[in-house]
């Protein structure tokens, strides 16, 4: 059965909604910087794994 939203549910925020985006814009910026990442053939790696994750789904 669908629920349609009142006014007072578009208006609900978690507590602490400006620490938990501060925190994510901080672990963004970890992943982003992180040494991983800085080069090609990590990410090559990354998406070799995932798309072997992918066909072992597909079978």
């Amino acid at each position: 059965m669908k629920r349609s939203h009142s006014a007072s549910d578009s208006s609900w925020r978690p507590r602490h909604a400006t620490e938990l985006r501060r925190r994510l814009l901080l672990l963004s910026v970890r992943v982003e910087w992180h040494p991983f990442w800085s080069t090609p053939a990590a990410r090559v790696e990354l998406r070799r794994l995932t798309a072997g994750d992918r066909r072992t789904d597909a079978a």
